[in-house]
């Protein structure tokens, strides 16, 4: 039968194995990934205990020897585990009491690690290990219970008693400890370090008077300490709940302070768009309960990337803030604002009656909210001593006329406002079914022009400009066309402005330039000579500061004189930068090019725009054109143009004729060049260079009664139209 005693250290030490198993477990990285402090005092431990498992495992193997040298082997194994587990403990009563920043280790650890070391050589070099200087290899003694065991006895060494000597310091060092403690008020860590003294005491006086040989005991050291880890392990999961406490609801504020900090604005404090939809979701909900509607504001400030340009972006998000308090002030008690992207307001309006309009808002209480955001507006706001006006435009969204959810309640109001932003009204914009549709188609659009830019499926028409004297062709004027697959003829008017927004107008325009200086490069080797090409010249395109070069380097590229080319602007190229727009056509002028101002008399001061712009001459407006022969007001303004015309030189070209009648009464007048479709439409490449074969053998008959000659068919007889 196996002995009680050597059973019993089996146990203890499976004890210490499963409490330094359950230690190591608690300290996982995933657990413990902020708590460095904590992770090393129990991985010190785990250390502890797995040392103490090895120390009873050992005690046993030397108390069931059957020879002197196994029980010598075991017993030094026994002085080594003794010398370090002290250390070790020490270490880890450091780490506890200290603060979890020190990370120095003290002078008294440093020389006890040293003196162990030292022991530990002399244990192993030493016959005998350091407890002994002689064995008594008759040590045998038969115990209460008949049980005979191994202990070994001997002379001491003088090294053992420095060895006590030096655990006497290791003690008050402690003692300094559970001083520390016991100033921190934590009274259950000095109990169970003061239990820890008491112990080693008790223990080291015990392993004293065995080793004198005034008992005959086994060490009994690791079965006393089986209890003291048990009370460690409990001061442990105490701290380690409280740890745990402390950081769940530190997660939890925390959990909370990003959940905020994601729904609310952080510059004026109110709800962001992610604020409005946690909002708006269960709002809604009520609002379909209650059978009410509800009304969705959203406005963008004008012009407020000009005034954080200006002065700064402290001072605009002060001037948001200022907006975000008038609007709280201004909306009803039921109602909410909120931030949106940007320079964006939020304004929820509740309680509303159903059936409203979509496009005349009959709701009287969206409407007097509306009136109340626009008086938000109504007086300057004070930035830096500064008065500043602002505006901005409104578009809103009605549930449930509109949407039934938050996400395309708001995505609805975005479309209202950017159709307000396009008619640069600040009425109030509703939302209309239609309005979707129109955008979808327009972004379609985008994305077919940029495939069309890629692709080039452009053509270029041309349309004569007849000399009213002599009835010869004297310029072609290029007109871009769009062919699409599926579309078929798409308008210039549809595609050059989403061309000049998307910023797709300068390639667009080189491809208009090549193409036409080699059409114009051929119908010149044909014999038209004197031909010139007429290419219309957007804002976008004077803007850009290469033009004038790209344009000296187009007609050296294809040899064309510069006269040759002729270039018709509008009066809009003067209003980005009226004076960069002038200098950079004077440039053109001097270079050559003709210029012609297109569309006269359809802007606001076209008078003054004669007076300063570098032009050749100027185009008359089919407007004016159409109701000549029976409007004495349309027929005396065109008259006036081209007296004026003659008065300051200027040559002047009278669009958009296409009866018989409003060219004739425009020769009576004077107007020195016609172009409409009563001489010819736009056409293709082939047809308007059968349309100059067929001018350049017959001409249009210039004659009093002015006859027209088909482009490409006989001469006509002069007839009326």
């Amino acid at each position: 039968m196996q002995s009680p005693l050597i059973t019993a250290y089996y146990v203890s030490a499976g004890l210490f194995a499963i409490q330094a198993f359950f230690v190591a477990m608690l300290v996982r990285p995933s657990l413990h990934a902020t708590q460095t402090h904590y992770v090393r005092v129990m991985w010190s431990q785990a250390g502890i205990n797995l040392l103490f498992c090895a120390l009873q495992l050992c005690t046993a193997w030397q108390y069931s020897s059957t020879d002197l040298v196994s029980a010598l082997l075991a017993h030094k194994w026994m002085n080594t585990f003794y010398v370090v587990i002290p250390l070790l403990g020490v270490l880890t009563i450091d780490k506890v009491v200290r603060s979890p920043e020190s990370s120095h280790y003290s002078i008294f650890f440093r020389v006890l690690a040293a003196w162990t070391m030292v022991l530990l050589a002399y244990n192993w070099l030493s016959p005998y290990g350091y407890r002994f200087d002689s064995i008594d290899a008759s040590a045998r003694v038969l115990m209460p219970w008949d049980e005979s065991l191994l202990l070994l006895r001997g002379a001491p060494s003088v090294v053992i008693d420095l060895a006590w000597l030096s655990g006497v310091f290791a003690i008050l060092y402690v003692l300094r400890m559970v001083s520390m403690v016991h100033h921190t008020g934590d009274k259950p860590t000095t109990v169970y370090l003061l239990a820890t003294v008491t112990l080693v005491l008790l223990t080291t006086g015990i392993d004293r008077a065995i080793d004198a040989g005034l008992l005959d005991f086994p060490y009994l050291d690791g079965f006393a300490v089986v209890l003291l880890s048990f009370v460690w392990f409990a001061l442990l999961g105490r701290d380690i709940r409280k740890s745990y406490q402390y950081y769940a609801s530190t997660k939890d504020k925390l959990y909370r302070e990003i959940e905020q900090i994601k729904s609310s604005d952080l510059v004026t404090h109110l709800p962001n768009r992610a604020g409005t939809l946690q909002l708006l979701r269960p709002l809604l909900d009520q609002h379909r309960e209650n059978g009410t509607g509800l009304a969705v504001f959203l406005l963008d400030i004008d012009r407020m990337d000009v005034l954080r340009g200006t002065y700064g972006h402290e001072a605009a998000d002060t001037l948001l803030s200022l907006v975000a308090t008038r609007l709280t002030e201004q909306v009803r008690d039921s109602d909410w604002v909120a931030r949106g992207a940007g320079t964006t307001f939020v304004v929820v309006a509740t309680g509303m009656k159903r059936g409203a309009s979509l496009q005349q808002l009959h709701s009287q209480a969206a409407l007097q909210l509306h009136e109340k955001i626009n008086s938000v507006f109504a007086l300057p706001f004070t930035l830096d001593g500064h008065e500043i006006r602002l505006s901005s435009y409104t578009g809103v969204a009605l549930y449930p006329d509109n949407g039934t959810t938050a996400d395309s309640l708001l995505a609805c109001a975005e479309l209202a406002l950017h159709e307000a932003k396009n008619q640069s009204s600040t009425a109030l914009q509703a939302f209309y079914p239609e309005l979707r549709k129109q955008l979808r188609s327009q972004l379609e659009m985008e994305s077919e022009l940029q495939l069309a830019v890629q692709r080039e499926q452009f053509e270029l028409h041309y349309q004569p400009q007849v000399c009213a004297v002599t009835g010869r062709i004297q310029c072609m004027e290029a007109l871009i066309r769009w062919r699409h697959a599926s579309w078929g003829w798409v308008s210039p008017a549809q595609f050059i402005p989403l061309a000049e927004n998307l910023g797709l107008i300068h390639p667009i325009g080189h491809w208009v330039f090549h193409t036409a200086c080699q059409q114009l490069v051929a119908w010149r080797k044909q014999g038209h000579h004197d031909l010139r090409m007429a290419v219309n010249l957007s804002a976008y395109q004077l803007d850009a500061p290469e033009l004038v070069g790209n344009i000296e380097k187009l007609l050296a590229d294809y040899g064309l004189p510069s006269n040759a080319l002729e270039l018709e602007v509008t009066e809009s190229v003067l209003l980005k930068n009226p004076q960069r727009a002038i200098e950079r056509l004077q440039r053109l002028r001097q270079l050559g090019v003709r210029l012609m101002l297109d569309d006269f008399g359809t802007g606001y001061s076209s008078l003054s725009y004669l007076r300063v712009l570098p032009v050749h001459g100027f185009k008359l407006d089919r407007s004016f054109i159409q109701s000549i022969s029976d409007n004495k007001k349309d027929m005396a303004i065109c008259s006036t143009a081209i007296d004026l015309a003659k008065v300051l030189e200027l040559e002047i070209v009278a669009e958009g004729v296409e009866q018989f009648r409003q060219a004739e009464l425009l020769l009576e007048k004077g107007c020195s060049k016609f172009q409409g479709y009563w001489f010819s439409p736009p056409l293709n490449a082939d047809s308007a260079g059968q349309c100059l074969r067929s001018v350049a053998a017959h001409s249009f008959a210039p004659t009093g009664s002015l006859a027209a000659v088909e482009c490409g068919s006989p001469p006509l007889q002069p007839q009326a139209a």
